[in-house]
C-alpha cells in the first residue's frame, strides 16, 4: 500500500553542504529494489542475504535504535503466527493491510527524526512497501516474513544501542 509522498524523491543533491542529509538520496538503491522483488518471488538466496546484510551495514541502519526495529518485528511476528493458523487467499489482503502498520510507524518516525535519520527511514519504508506490494500468495507472504526477520537480525548485529 502506498501513501501520498511515500515514493517521492527527497533531496536532489543540489542543496548546499549545510543541508545535512537532504543532499543524499532517500531513494532505496536500485539493486536493493531488485533484491527485494526477487526475494518476494523466489525466497532468500545466499546472494540476496548478502546484499541485504551489506545494505544494512553500509546504509545507515546501525543508527536506528533496536527498540524502533523491534516494533516493526513485533508486527511481523504477530502476523506470521496468525497466518499459520488462519491462512486463506481470502485473508491475504487483510494480512497485507495489517503489515502496512509498519509503514505507518515509519511515517511517524520520519516525522520525528533528525535529517540524518530521515534518509535511512525513508529507504527502509520504501524497502518494506516494496516487499509488501510483492506479496500475492502464501509463499510470497512467507518470503516477506523471512525478509523482515533477516532485516531485523542484521540490524541487531550492527546497531549502536
Amino acid at each position: 500500500m502506498s501513501y501520498p509522498g511515500a515514493s517521492r524523491h527527497y533531496g536532489s543533491g543540489s542543496h548546499s553542504k549545510h543541508s545535512g542529509a537532504q543532499s543524499h538520496s532517500s531513494q532505496l538503491p536500485a539493486n536493493m529494489l531488485t533484491t527485494i522483488q526477487d526475494w518476494m518471488k523466489e525466497g532468500p538466496s545466499l546472494e540476496r542475504i548478502q546484499q541485504l546484510k551489506n545494505w544494512v551495514q553500509q546504509g545507515g541502519l546501525q543508527n536506528l535504535s533496536k527498540s524502533k526495529m523491534r516494533r516493526f518485528y513485533e508486527v511481523v511476528a504477530t502476523h506470521r503466527e496468525r497466518s499459520k493458523y488462519r491462512w486463506s487467499q481470502k485473508n491475504l489482503q487483510h494480512i497485507k493491510n495489517e503489515l502496512t502498520k509498519i509503514t505507518v510507524l515509519l511515517s511517524y518516525d520520519i516525522g520525528r527524526a533528525s535529517n540524518n535519520d530521515k534518509v535511512i527511514l525513508r529507504q527502509l519504508q520504501q524497502a518494506i512497501d516494496t516487499a509488501i506490494q510483492h506479496v500475492h500468495d502464501l509463499q510470497s507472504l512467507s518470503n516477506l516474513f523471512d525478509f523482515m526477520e533477516a532485516l531485523i537480525a542484521f540490524h541487531y548485529e550492527v546497531a549502536k544501542d
